[in-house]
């Protein structure tokens, strides 16, 4: 039985799609209605990630990790799913709305697919992404307009002792189970644990992003001191607990999923959402090296243009480290480099898009207790009244291991024309329905997709500017690369971690402490590495056969738009959607 406080028993203000009371056609209002439905269903189930993408009716909550929860959300799921597959007015709809519906009855399908294999309720969190790694993040995202405002936040923490309450009981179902995260895993998240439950109430991040808006709207930061101190501290001090002494025992000793009972099922479920192809992960494994072996040709080019061709890859790379010139002098000036790269690409794009974001984009370090375990760089979107700006995240740890000579490709990737202006202007994209305009886990294969074809793309626009930029693009390109082969080689194939570390020593080019990084996020999202190169592969395959078809029609800005004007979508749809491009187009 749920909490009676559990948020999936709030009733927050129903969503209503605007066309959906516009339109006249009742199959159209049947579609948008369902369209409403699902979104408040998703942010329900993550009242979090709502805040974080500007639904704050669910402020004052966190999510739900019960098995009661759990259940109920793969309920909804498949009762709106049976509605979308069996009701007859689904045959009345309009031409217009076909694209609507499939994107629809696929998100549903995958969905579903996803909480019965890969999606479990054993796994509450990792160290990549859950409770304890996104909590901290809370008041950089929360509205700060009203004493309303600083009330839910109060209320949202107060919630934290009962969530770590009910991760601790799924993890001890896991046990039960055998569906445990790796000891790797584990061990990160203790010390991630630690970190924010041994810190002091005034110099945490809970305090640092909240106390000026509580001296505004209540006049002091008692309240928000009492909170920490009583909830969200000792919560982390619990599941720090918990992990060391009963947890970390009974922990994952392999490194893949492959001795989960139904292995394989439930990582073909991963592909299968992660890619929206249907691979095997054979045929990934095979594609990885092909792909490995191909750039590594390219990258050999360049290293005969440096005139640097003695000795392997790997003394190559770590040539390239000992020149101090390569690399960042501090933190500080990462994060003005990536300013200034983004500026002159800023100056470019136009040639090549019909439309630019609004939204603004904002370049931060990431935080000093997260920095260990995160990439290079990520991207967080604005919300869409573009109340505060989008932000790309940089990692300015160890500054004197961040090569410059990688900082294009990730500008590209992470910023513009990558990820913000992808993410940035679909959620701009007002005929579509809502849940199309924010990013969908299913859809990652387009989104992360976009992104390593923004780093191909810095190629066409002379972004990179001399052969070691070039460089640092190709490293970009084989890292991803190497992902298909370590991915499907730790769930499918068996490969131990100090393996799958090797490999990417031997092929990768990133640092040794990147490496470990990788491997150990690999090791707990079975199937999210593979997005990345399958949806690169599939949107420069739908770019040649533009190229080839329209010949002298061919026109970047229109191609783009046709990439884009549909939101993320699976890459099933891409393909459709192209095709239907370039019949238009011929």
């Amino acid at each position: 039985m749920l909490d009676p406080n559990s948020v999936r028993n709030f009733k927050a203000p129903i969503s209503v799609e605007p066309y959906a009371i516009d339109h006249e056609n009742k199959a159209s209002q049947w579609l948008w209605n369902l369209y409403a439905e699902l979104w408040d269903e998703e942010m329900r189930n993550d009242p979090l990630s709502a805040t974080m993408i500007g639904d704050y009716r669910w402020n004052s909550y966190l999510k739900d990790l019960s098995f009661e929860a759990h259940e109920e959300h793969y309920q909804s799921l498949k009762r709106l799913n049976t509605e979308v597959t069996q009701s007859k007015l689904s045959s009345l709809l309009p031409e217009t709305e076909v694209d609507n519906y499939e994107f629809l009855r696929e998100m549903l399908r995958v969905s579903i697919l996803s909480l019965e294999t890969f999606d479990r309720y054993e796994i509450p969190t990792t160290h990549i992404f859950g409770p304890p790694v996104m909590l901290p993040l809370a008041g950089n995202f929360h509205p700060w307009n009203s004493k309303e405002d600083t009330e839910s936040f109060l209320a949202r923490l107060a919630a934290f002792p009962k969530q770590v309450t009910q991760m601790i009981e799924a993890f001890r179902h896991g046990i039960h189970t055998g569906y445990v995260l790796p000891v790797e895993s584990v061990e990160a998240l203790i010390s991630i644990c630690k970190a924010q439950g041994e810190k002091d109430a005034m110099n945490s991040p809970f305090y640092d992003s909240a106390a000026t808006s509580f001296e505004k709207w209540v006049g002091d930061t008692e309240a928000l001191k009492h909170v920490i101190e009583k909830s969200v501290l000792p919560g982390y001090k619990l599941l720090a607990d918990f992990l060391q002494d009963e947890y970390r025992p009974n922990a994952r000793q392999t490194a893949g999923i492959i001795h989960w009972k139904d292995s394989k099922n439930i990582y073909q479920g991963a592909i299968e959402y992660y890619t929206s192809l249907s691979y095997t992960a054979e045929e990934l494994h095979l594609i990885g090296k092909k792909e490995v072996e191909r750039i590594s040709k390219e990258i050999t080019r360049v290293r005969a243009r440096l005139q640097q061709t003695e000795g392997s890859f790997v003394s190559f790379i770590a040539q390239l480290r000992q020149n101090p010139q390569l690399f960042a002098k501090d933190g500080q000036s990462i994060i003005q480099l990536y300013k200034d790269i983004l500026g002159k690409i800023r100056s470019k794009v136009s040639h090549y898009f019909v439309n630019l974001p609004r939204a603004e984009l904002e370049v931060k370090p990431i935080e000093s207790y997260r920095e260990k375990s995160a990439p290079p760089a990520h991207y967080y979107p604005a919300p869409k009244d573009r109340s505060r700006p989008a932000v790309f995240y940089a990692n300015t740890s160890e500054p004197t291991t961040r090569p410059l000579y990688a900082m294009k490709a990730v500008a590209l990737h992470e910023g513009i024309p990558g990820h913000h202006l992808q993410v940035a202007i679909a959620q701009e994209l007002d005929h579509l329905p809502r849940i199309r305009r924010e990013v969908q886990g299913f859809c990652i294969g387009y989104v992360e997709g976009w992104g390593l074809y923004a780093e191909y793309l810095g190629n066409v626009m002379n972004v990179y500017e001399d052969d070691y930029d070039l460089l640092g693009r190709l490293l970009a390109e084989i890292w991803r690369a190497c992902r298909l082969v370590v991915d499907t080689g730790l769930h499918a194939l068996g490969w131990t971690r100090e393996e799958s570390v090797q490999y990417m020593r031997e092929n990768a080019g990133i640092t040794e402490a990147d490496i470990q990084v990788e491997i150990d996020r690999y090791m707990v999202m079975p199937g999210q590495a593979l997005a990345y190169k399958v949806g690169e592969m599939k949107i420069i395959q739908l770019l040649q056969v533009a190229q080839e078809q329209l010949k002298e029609k061919f026109s970047w800005p229109l191609f783009h738009d046709c990439v884009l004007r549909s939101g993320a979508v699976p890459l099933s749809m891409l393909e459709r959607n192209v095709e239907s491009f370039l019949s238009r187009q011929r």
